[in-house]
């Protein structure tokens, strides 16, 4: 099923209307609530990567910028105004942002899969990696939960889709987008990802997941520059669609008489900040835990 809602300019139908189909009028702000909070969450998480990124280009370009105590604070907050900026100023602004950026994220992943085969000489290599799992039951074990991972995952972005989709001029761009848009380019993106984390335990003998740790492996100032740039750019353009827009809605919708969409950007945020997104990715159980205690103690 499509969630589409009503195309066009005429209607505005975001996530939370749909919800009253299962949860009532007044229940609709439960699961519309969860799902801004979790949204400011992510919000935080990618803009702390997001700031890592412009904070590793500064330290590039100016000596001595690592050692500067504010330094990773400054460039977080940078990037904070940046995403805020891009969605406070309207939809018709993230539109062409994301249409500039979409072509460059596309670009950056395959750019580093060509580099990942180049160096590793071949997929042969990648692919002839011996399996982590002994036997059957093993691989059922892990696959079962990264799967629930990747349901749970997408099953969140496909809630974003009415808050796009609803400025559609009619049915036929909308059900392209849905069709060709995101199955098709996150496939691309997905393989990218998972030849490249291959390819590094070949060329550097462990799997770097992380693209800025990947890309600190290059010598080529160019390079770690471009790199750098494309990481704070793809950082942006995922935090705006899936973790700025959405809960903006969804708090306007639960108080349509205290929040507007811009004060919802405001409070999603402010949220963002004070869960706390640096403790979260420093200690991967406060990252399990913090979502239960709410970081009430610090």
């Amino acid at each position: 099923m499509l969630l589409n809602g009503h195309v066009g300019t005429k209607y505005r139908i975001p996530f939370p209307v749909y919800c009253r189909l299962s949860f009532g009028t007044k229940g609709a702000g439960i699961p519309a609530f969860m799902r801004a909070i979790i949204a400011c969450g992510w919000f935080g998480i990618q803009t702390w990567i997001g700031g890592s990124a412009i904070n590793a280009l500064v330290a590039m370009i100016i000596p001595g910028w690592s050692d500067f105590t504010l330094s990773i604070w400054i460039s977080f907050f940078i990037f904070w105004i940046l995403n805020i900026l891009i969605v406070w100023c309207g939809m018709e602004l993230v539109k062409k942002f994301e249409s500039i950026s979409a072509p460059l994220l596309l670009a950056f992943s395959i750019g580093l899969l060509v580099w990942a085969v180049s160096a590793a000489g071949g997929f042969g290599p990648i692919i002839e990696q011996e399996s982590k799992f002994s036997n059957f039951k093993e691989f059922f074990a892990f696959f079962i939960p990264a799967l629930t991972g990747v349901v749970g995952f997408w099953s969140t972005l496909s809630l974003n889709i009415p808050d796009f989709t609803r400025f559609a001029k009619d049915q036929k761009q909308q059900m392209l987008g849905q069709t060709l848009g995101l199955p098709l380019s996150m496939t691309i993106f997905s393989m990218a990802g998972m030849f490249t984390a291959s390819a590094t335990v070949v060329i550097f003998g462990e799997a770097i997941w992380d693209p800025v740790t990947l890309i600190s492996k290059f010598d080529s100032p160019i390079i770690l520059i471009l790199g750098v740039i494309s990481i704070a750019i793809v950082t942006l353009t995922t935090n705006i669609a899936a973790n700025i827009v959405a809960p903006a809605y969804s708090f306007s919708s639960i108080f349509p008489k205290l929040i507007d969409f811009r004060k919802g950007v405001l409070l999603t945020g402010f949220i963002g900040v004070i869960i706390m997104p640096w403790k979260l990715l420093s200690d991967y159980e406060a990252y399990v835990f913090g979502w239960l205690i709410g970081y009430s103690v610090f």
